[in-house]
Parts: structure tokens; sequence; C-alpha cells
């Protein structure tokens, strides 16, 4: 959500950019005192060599919320560069004003308040000394002894100041009711995977153990000896779901390509299942949030596999297309005779399958679509497609 809210915001700049050069070019051919006839062949110049700017800012490979070193000098050169398009074509008579903005508007959205009053307090500097220094009192656009020329440097001055701090407020205000509703989210997601998965192992643990006392006082010895490799195994799938599910409460950057090998190797000697991985030609691309959830689907699948499947041989595999990213995870066991497209999984559930619902929740949270497909005798497939245009980058 964080992810696709930054994206916006770049969105939203760029588009500002755009309107601010569009207005400049409308005022130079359209407005008296702008007519692009009368200004001449450098400012034709200086028109043609802004728009190529805005080109540049717009489509650049730069993402701005990384916030390193390289995006804090990106900012300084774009105010920077806002200033001396001021002062080369009018300062306060300049027909940029609003293109003037844009870095303000960028450091008040993507990074510290203080940055953005620097930016402002840049610009202001920058008119304020184009229309009082001496040096510039000699220019056609420096009108420092008209009779409004301090009202409008006193609006363009608060305006910088203004913006700075209130679009920074603003959308302090928007990131932290965003915060507020992924943090929810999170807390309702894994009530629901604790109540769904670990809630009910412990359950079954309480209810195996009081059968195993029960066989006992009965002297029930095989029975008994069967219930407790039965508790053996449930408390080592009990052990894996808690490590599963503190691991999920990190969304570090991990190489996911190799963290889904070094699982598929472990399961192998793990479960005794002949595993074959194949990774996709190049990387994902996908935001480390994402490729967690793809790795907890994968995992819960092979889980499966191990539990239900019979299986002697099972296959993970990772395509990824421009335009989607599709999971895999396909075993040769008996299988159990029904199909699900992932808006239902009853034939999975009636035989024993756990954990389905949460993989197709795990799937829709993406937006992703998952199909699980199974015959008697033939395994079963999980297949995810994940659209690229679903993915918030």
């Amino acid at each position: 959500m964080a992810d696709k809210y930054q994206r916006d915001i770049y969105l939203f700049l760029s588009l500002y950019r755009f309107f601010a050069y569009g207005l400049a070019v409308i005022l130079f051919q359209r407005v008296p005192g702008f007519d692009i006839s009368d200004v001449g062949e450098p400012d034709n110049l200086v028109l043609a060599a802004i728009g190529v700017y805005t080109l540049l800012k717009v489509l650049g490979p730069l993402r701005w919320w990384r916030a390193d070193p390289s995006t804090y000098v990106v900012l300084g050169g774009d105010a920077v560069v806002a200033a001396a398009i001021l002062l080369m074509t009018g300062a306060l008579n300049s027909p940029y004003l609003l293109y003037s903005f844009a870095p303000v508007i960028a450091a008040a959205m993507l990074f510290q308040e203080r940055l953005a009053l620097a930016v402002a307090s840049l610009l202001s500097a920058s008119v304020v000394l184009a229309h009082l220094s001496p040096a510039w009192l000699d220019t056609d656009y420096s009108w420092v002894l008209d009779g409004n020329f301090l009202l409008w440097m006193v609006l363009y001055v608060s305006a910088t100041y203004l913006i700075s701090t209130a679009v920074y407020r603003s959308n302090l205000n928007i990131r932290r009711y965003i915060e507020t509703e992924a943090t929810m989210t999170e807390r309702r997601r894994i009530r629901r995977e604790i109540h769904d998965g670990l809630a009910q192992m412990l359950t079954s643990l309480t209810m195996k153990s009081e059968l195993v006392g029960k066989f006992i006082e009965r002297q029930r010895i095989p029975e008994a000896l069967k219930i407790s490799n039965e508790l053996h195994a449930l408390s080592q799938d009990l052990y894996q779901e808690v490590r599963d599910s503190l691991d999920e409460l990190s969304v570090e950057p991990f190489p996911f390509i190799p963290v889904l090998r070094e699982y598929v190797q472990d399961f192998e000697g793990r479960s005794g299942i002949e595993m074959r991985f194949q990774p996709p030609s190049g990387p994902l691309g996908l935001p480390p949030s994402v490729e967690l959830q793809l790795l907890r689907i994968a995992q819960e699948a092979l889980t499966n596999v191990q539990r239900h499947s019979h299986a002697s041989m099972a296959w993970v595999r990772l395509l990824s297309t421009a335009r989607s990213v599709e999971l895999s995870v396909q075993d040769n066991g008996e299988g159990f005779g029904a199909s699900s497209n992932g808006e239902g999984a009853d034939g999975a559930e009636e035989h024993g399958r756990h954990g389905i619902d949460g993989m197709r929740e795990r799937a829709e949270s993406l937006g992703a679509t998952l199909s699980i497909t199974s015959e008697k005798g033939q395994g079963t497939l999980l297949h995810l497609v994940l659209p690229r245009n679903k993915v918030e980058i």
C-alpha cells in the first residue's frame, strides 16, 4: 500500500510539471506581454530546453522515495534549475512561476519538512535578490519602483513557504492514516492465521494428548504409541508454523530466488520427495513484500505435498514475463479428483488439504489468481498468475 502511495505521488508530480510547463507555453504564445514572437530566439531555446528537461524529469528512472544521497543531489539540482529558469525568464514576471513550485512540492511530499523549507528559501531568495539587487535594476523585469511589486513579491514568498509546510503536513497525515490502516489489516490477518492455524493445531495437540493418557490407562500401548508419534509430527508442524509466522513479521529485502531454491533443497532432504526447481530466466522485479507472499504460498503448497500427496517427485517453477509472474507447484501424487479455480477448493479440503484458504487469501491480497487442479492418480497442480499491472511497486 505504501509503495502504491509513493508511486501515486510520483505520478502527481509528473502531471503537475507537465501542467505548469504547458501553462507557461500558453502564456508565451497567447497572453499579451508573453508573445513568443516578441521575445526572440534565445527564449525559444529556453522554452525548448525546459521542455526537454521536463521530459527527462518525468521519464527518468530515479525513484525519489528511496531518499538516498543521489535523490538529494537531484532534488538540489532541480531547485537550482527552477531558480535559474525564473531569473532567465523574468523572475516574478516569468510564466514559469507555477513551474518553480515543482521542487518545493517534491521535497514536501517525499522528503523532510526542513528540506522543503530550504528549497522554498532558495527560490524566494533568488526572486527577491533579482528585484532588489542593483545588478538587476537595469533589466526589463526589475520593476522595483512599481507600486505593487512588493505585494507580488510577498505573495510569492508566502506561497513557497505555505506550499512547503501545508503539503508536507497534509501528506504526513495521509501517510499516517495509510500506515494505521495497513497495521490494522496486518493485525487482522495475523489474528485469522493464528485462529485458523496455530489455535487448531494446539486444539489437536490437546485432544491427542488426552487420548494418549486414556490409552495408557487402558493398557492399549500400541494405540498410545501411534498417537504419540502423531503428537511428535504435529508438534514439529506447530514449530514450523510458529517460525513461519515470526519470519513473516519481517519484510526486509531478501534474495527471493536463492531463498526459495534453498527451501526447496531443504524440503527434499526433509521430506524424501525428489524435487525439481526451475527459476526464472531473469530477476522478477517485485517488491520484497510481494516476494515474501509468493515464498509463503510456495512453502504452504509444498507442506500440503508432504502431508497429503504421497508423491515421489514435485516441481516448483517460476516464470517471469513482461505481463505477469507465474508460480507453479506440481506433484505426481495420488491427487484428490477435483479442481478449483481459486473461488473454491472443496475437493481439496474434503481430502484434508489444509492451508488452501490461506494461500487463496495471500493471492487475492496481491491481485493474483490461484488455481488448483487435481485428478485421482495424476497428482496436483497449483498455479498462481500475478499480473504486473496489479503489483504495487
